[in-house]
């Protein structure tokens, strides 16, 4: 069992810890300082907000500009109707290709 605290001492003891305990000084200090912190994050989170938006949309218009078809630029090719074809050409036709098989077989069905 412990022994028997007198009174005078349980005050001193109660009245040492005065002294690590915030006054009202230091509570409105610690006001001002979060008062400090909360504008700088809000600052922060408006910027980063602002910021994430200009990108989305600079990656939006891009993407949009890149998909679009440009005007002027043939993406299938109609075919020409028959009425308007060119004529073939005329005069001496184009020589005709032969293929000649050198193989031995060829050779052997011609002797």
């Amino acid at each position: 069992m412990p022994a028997a605290i007198d009174h005078g001492e349980r005050l001193a003891r109660l009245e040492g810890a005065y002294e690590r305990l915030a006054t009202k000084a230091d509570i409105s200090d610690l006001k001002v300082d979060f008062e400090k912190i909360q504008v700088s994050l809000v600052k922060w989170i408006v910027g980063v907000g602002l910021a994430s938006t200009t990108s989305a949309a600079a990656i939006a218009s891009t993407v949009v500009t890149l998909l679009t078809p440009r005007k002027g630029v043939a993406v299938t090719r109609k075919k020409t109707p028959e009425h308007k074809r060119p004529p073939a050409p005329r005069g001496r036709p184009p020589k005709r290709v032969v293929q000649i098989d050198d193989s031995p077989r060829s050779w052997k069905s011609r002797q």
